[in-house]
C-alpha cells in the first residue's frame, strides 16, 4: 500500500478504460458502417421472414425467397451503379456502363463478336431485370 503501487493502480485502471473505450468505440464504427445495401438487404429479410412467419411458407419457399433476395443484392448493386452514371455525358456513361457490364455480355456467345462501340450503345438501350435461378421467362408476343 506504497505510493508506488497507488500509482501503478492508477496507471492501470486508466489504460484499461482507455483500451475500452478503443474496442467498444471500434465495433460502433463497424456496426454505423454498414452501407445502404445491407442495411436494405436487412429489412427486406426480416420483413420477409416475419410474413413467412405469419402465413406459414414451407421452408423451402422461403429458402427459395431468400436466395433470390440475397442474390438480387448484386443486382441492386449494378443499377445503383448505372443510376451513379446518370448526370454524366452519354458517351460517358456508356463507356462506364460497357466497362460495368463487361462480364454480363461476356458470357454471351453472339457479342463476344461485336465491337466494343457497339456493346457500349447496347448496354445504354438495355434494361436489366433480376430472375429467380432456372425460372422461365415469358415476353409477351413470344
Amino acid at each position: 500500500e506504497s505510493p508506488f503501487e497507488y500509482t501503478l493502480c492508477v496507471v492501470g485502471m486508466t489504460v484499461s478504460g482507455v483500451v475500452w473505450a478503443y474496442v467498444l468505440g471500434a465495433i460502433c464504427s463497424l456496426v454505423n458502417s454498414m452501407n445502404d445495401e445491407e442495411r436494405s438487404l436487412s429489412e427486406k429479410l426480416d420483413a420477409f421472414l416475419r410474413m413467412a412467419d405469419a402465413n406459414q411458407i414451407p421452408e423451402t419457399l422461403r429458402a427459395r425467397a431468400i436466395e433470390f433476395l440475397r442474390k438480387s443484392r448484386i443486382h441492386q448493386k449494378y443499377l445503383h451503379s448505372l443510376e451513379v452514371g446518370n448526370g454524366l455525358s452519354s458517351s460517358l456513361k456508356g463507356a462506364i456502363t460497357a466497362h460495368t457490364s463487361a462480364h454480363y455480355l461476356g458470357s454471351v456467345q453472339f457479342f463476344a463478336s461485336t465491337g466494343r462501340a457497339f456493346r457500349r450503345d447496347l448496354m445504354n438501350l438495355l434494361n436489366p431485370h433480376f430472375f429467380e435461378r432456372y425460372e422461365r421467362i415469358f415476353w409477351p408476343g413470344c
